[in-house]
């Protein structure tokens, strides 16, 4: 989601998943930090953690956004 929140649509060229930690119960949350953007690629990296704030998840990963914009664009630009 991080990767198309610039309106244009963001392809997958690279994805790295390493999962350090089982979690069978509980809300999980991801927290997303964007690398490099808005340009012709991003780069994002995110942790995924539980309740009590243990990492259980980590994710690199790289889009290339194409000019082509999203669908529901519009209904961003009413977004804060």
């Amino acid at each position: 989601m991080a990767s198309n929140s610039h309106v244009r649509l963001a392809l997958a060229i690279n994805v790295d998943i390493s999962f350090l930690k089982s979690v069978s119960s509980g809300t999980l949350y991801a927290t997303v930090k964007e690398l490099d953007g808005p340009k012709r690629l991003g780069a994002y990296a995110v942790l995924v953690s539980d309740e009590q704030g243990h990492t259980g998840a980590s994710f690199n990963g790289m889009v290339h956004r194409k000019k082509q914009t999203l669908p529901l664009c519009n209904i961003r630009a009413s977004l804060p």
